[in-house]
């Protein structure tokens, strides 16, 4: 039943409450005796491990941003602080501030800007085909992910050229 619970049309935050329901529920059924502290921290600490993987796992796909850079995270922080993080990934997705308006704007008009550009080849006796490639490695600081690049010219203009964001978070 953990497992079957998806984000899908629910929020974040019903989502969450739901798991933790069926995790008290859970819990109600542990009738362990334990001799040694540290065994109960660690069964503890597997636990909320579990936790977290199970609610990440549930999330849609619009959240796999947040997933990822949680999971690369090197020491998983507690249940509430990963659905503190998720809620506010989703409120930041569903009400845009004037900064992401501001950003969306510059674009458009930078685009409205060069769409009279284009390539110009000038004659040249050494007509050299180039090519340079690019990948910056999930620098990206809002999705973590990485983006790859590539250019080939010939002579003194370049004839192809790419740009691309990867899908997924590596």
């Amino acid at each position: 039943m953990i497992r079957e619970t998806k984000h899908g049309e629910m929020d974040v935050t019903r989502c969450f409450n739901k798991l933790q329901g069926l995790w008290q529920e859970l819990d109600l059924f542990y009738d362990l005796s334990w001799e040694c502290s540290k065994d109960i921290a660690k069964f503890k600490k597997t636990v909320e491990k579990d936790r977290i993987f199970d609610f990440l796992a549930g999330l849609n796909a619009e959240l796999d941003e947040v997933r990822g850079h949680i999971i690369r995270k090197e020491s998983l922080p507690f249940t509430k602080e990963v659905f503190s993080k998720v809620r506010r990934e989703e409120n930041s997705r569903m009400n845009p501030t004037q900064v992401h308006y501001g950003v969306a704007k510059r674009i458009l008009r930078y685009l409205q800007g060069i769409k009279d550009h284009g390539i110009w080849f000038k004659p040249n006796d050494k007509s050299t085909l180039i090519g340079y490639t690019n990948s910056d490695w999930a620098r990206s600081v809002d999705d973590m992910k990485s983006t790859s690049r590539y250019t080939f010219s010939l002579g003194s203009g370049i004839f192809s050229w790419s740009s691309t964001k990867q899908d997924s978070v590596a």
